[in-house]
């Protein structure tokens, strides 16, 4: 077996190269955001402001 991390991009570089793409405000915001809402389940939770640390009940 091997493993590499060859492919592996650092937390900063993958919102760095979307911005280099030059996608308008709320592209971006769906690309980043609302894949991860879809593909975890969490279109519920709070999206942003004083109150986003809070978990719905």
């Amino acid at each position: 077996m091997l493993g590499t991390n060859d492919l592996c991009l650092a937390f900063e570089q993958g919102p760095a190269e979307v911005d280099e793409l030059g996608f308008d405000e709320e592209t971006r915001e769906l690309l980043l955001r609302g894949n991860l809402e879809r593909a975890y389940g969490l279109a519920d939770l709070p999206s942003g402001g004083p109150d986003c640390h809070r978990v719905r009940e």
